[in-house]
């Protein structure tokens, strides 16, 4: 087997060495590059390193191969960062990972095609942190998101400071900013509108318009046009359509309610007494709450 270390060879060569057999280094491996300290393995990675760029890791066949006075970056996978020229202390791991970044600092790509479309000048703090296959695939120059898992915030172009967690979480979301998708599919169909919070799974799936809370499982999971409802509960106010301005809390609570507005009713089952019914009050649990009125008590007790 053959052996290179302290005690063995010392050589410097400008043309390429094939290793037959294992190849074992007993002392330090180097990469020359015109910088300090910067890593380089693959084909063409990291190629291009000029004085100045330096604490650069590159592993992986084009990896970083257009990196020239940037710091600290670590790019591994093929292509991963192959159009990063000059920007600080980026993270791309995967196939195609953060590939398109120029100048950008600050972002977290870990998965195949993590934000792959990312694009921005130098000097700009982008602060994404994608982890995922497709994770933030198409973020351009949106800035300060969080998007883990498979697909979250796959569709996102310019759209800042979302959280989007879970398989496809915000998936459709461009623009929009401000929202906390948690869960599988949770928010998967917001496009533009933002300032929503989705927790669960299905949470506020087929919602299209923003201010909505939803918190649990399937919670408003049918809602498409309502805007400023909140919904505590597994499958609270999962019928509901286009409603606005609605307060539901506790498990099963308003399904029977699809189009009524600035209904507030709290208790495990209690509901509207017609799909769309304004104003309908009640606290309590199994209640019929009529439009208008306020409903206290329990199941054929009401007040």
């Amino acid at each position: 087997m053959p052996y290179v270390g302290r005690e063995a060879a010392s050589f410097t060569t400008v043309v390429d060495v094939t290793v037959a057999d294992d190849l074992t280094v007993g002392g330090d491996y180097k990469s020359n590059t015109a910088g300090t300290s910067n890593l380089r393995l693959g084909v063409n990675a990291g190629d291009a390193i000029a004085s100045g760029g330096n604490y650069n890791v590159c592993i992986g066949d084009e990896a970083g191969t257009a990196l020239t006075t940037g710091d600290g970056n670590t790019m591994v996978g093929y292509n991963a960062g192959n159009a990063l020229v000059a920007g600080y202390n980026n993270v791309g791991i995967g196939i195609h990972a953060l590939s398109d970044e120029i100048g950008g600092r600050g972002s977290t790509a870990v998965g195949v095609s993590a934000l792959q479309s990312q694009s921005n000048a130098g000097g700009v703090d982008t602060y994404n942190t994608a982890v995922g296959y497709n994770a933030g695939s198409t973020v351009s120059t949106g800035v300060n998101n969080i998007l883990i898992g498979a697909g979250a915030g796959g569709g996102i172009n310019t759209a800042g400071q979302n959280v989007f967690i879970g398989l496809e979480a915000g998936v459709s979301t461009t623009t929009a900013g401000g929202g906390v998708y948690i869960g599988y599919k949770a928010g998967s169909s917001m496009v533009t509108n933002g300032a929503s919070v989705y927790i669960g799974y299905l949470a506020g799936e087929t919602c299209t318009t923003g201010n909505n809370t939803m918190v649990g499982y399937r919670a408003g999971e049918d809602l498409e046009g309502g805007n400023y409802n909140t919904f505590y509960g597994f499958d609270c106010g999962k019928e509901t359509i286009n409603g606005y301005s609605n307060a539901f809390f506790g498990a099963n609570t308003a399904l029977t309610n699809t189009n009524g507005d600035k209904n507030c009713i709290f208790g495990y089952l209690s509901d509207t007494a017609v799909a769309d019914a304004n104003s309908a009050n009640g606290l309590g649990y199994d209640l019929n709450c009529v439009a208008g009125y306020t409903t206290l008590g329990d199941t054929g007790d009401d007040i």
